[in-house]
C-alpha cells in the first residue's frame, strides 16, 4: 500500500452521533460534498511528509494505539489510532439500526431491480455496499491534538525531520532536501489543528491507497 493523497476532515459531533451526519462525513470523504472544514494533500508535494510516511511504516505507526511524544510528527500527518463509523454502510442508507437481512435484502431488490429469487446474488450485494473504496481510515481526538501542539511547539522539527531522514538514509532511502515550504506546510497543518480544538471534536485523516 502507498498513500498519494491524505485529507483531514474536522469531525463534529453530528458525524459521530447521528446517521444523518455520518452520511455527510462519508459524502465529505468521498468529495461528494464540498467542506470547509477541511483540508487536503499530497504525499508527493512535500519532502517531510514522505519522510515521515516512509518511517511511519518501518516503524509499524500505523498498529500504534497511544500517542508518544516521539511521534508528534507522524501523528500531525497521519493521525493516531483507527477510525471505525458508528454506524454500518447499511444502517445510514436505510436509517434503521440493525437492520434485518429481509430488510437489507428488500432495499437491494428495489436499488438494482435484482430478481428476488436469486439469492446469490442478493447476498453477493449485501456484502458490497462500503463506506469509501481503497481509503484508510485514521482519527486523531482533541486531546491528542493537544499534546501534538504542545510537543510541536517545543520542539525543533527540522532537526526532528533531519533526524529521522538520517536514520532512513542508512536504510538505503533517500530524499530532497528539505525547504521552506515544508516548513510552512507542518505550519499550516498545526495552524488546522489548534482551529480544530475550538469547534470540533478532533481529525479523522483518509488516506486515499494505491
Amino acid at each position: 500500500m502507498i498513500i498519494e493523497t491524505v485529507k483531514l476532515v474536522k469531525v463534529k459531533e453530528e458525524y459521530i452521533n447521528s446517521m444523518e451526519g455520518q452520511d455527510k462525513l462519508v459524502s465529505i470523504i468521498n468529495g461528494d460534498v464540498n467542506c470547509d472544514h477541511m483540508i487536503e494533500y499530497k504525499i508527493t508535494d512535500h519532502v517531510i511528509s514522505a519522510i515521515f510516511m516512509e518511517d511511519y511504516y518501518i516503524k509499524n505507526y500505523w498498529y500504534d494505539k497511544e500517542y508518544t511524544k516521539e511521534r508528534a510528527v507522524h501523528a500531525l500527518l497521519f493521525g493516531v489510532s483507527d477510525f471505525n463509523y458508528t454506524y454500518t454502510p447499511w444502517e445510514t442508507q436505510l436509517r434503521i439500526e440493525n437492520p434485518t437481512k429481509e430488510q437489507i435484502a428488500q432495499e437491494i431488490i428495489e436499488m438494482w431491480g435484482i430478481d428476488p429469487e436469486d439469492k446469490e446474488e442478493i447476498e453477493m450485494m449485501e456484502g458490497s455496499l462500503t463506506n469509501h473504496d481503497n481509503l484508510g481510515l485514521r482519527y486523531m481526538s482533541v486531546e491528542n491534538i493537544k499534546k501534538v501542539i504542545v510537543d510541536l511547539e517545543n520542539s525543533d522539527i527540522l532537526n526532528i525531520c533531519k533526524e529521522v531522514e538520517k536514520e532512513l538514509n542508512s536504510n538505503g532511502i533517500s530524499f530532497d532536501e528539505i525547504s521552506e515550504k515544508d516548513i510552512k506546510f507542518i505550519e499550516s497543518l498545526k495552524e488546522f489543528l489548534k482551529e480544530t480544538i475550538k469547534d470540533g471534536n478532533g481529525v479523522v485523516y483518509a488516506f486515499d491507497e494505491v
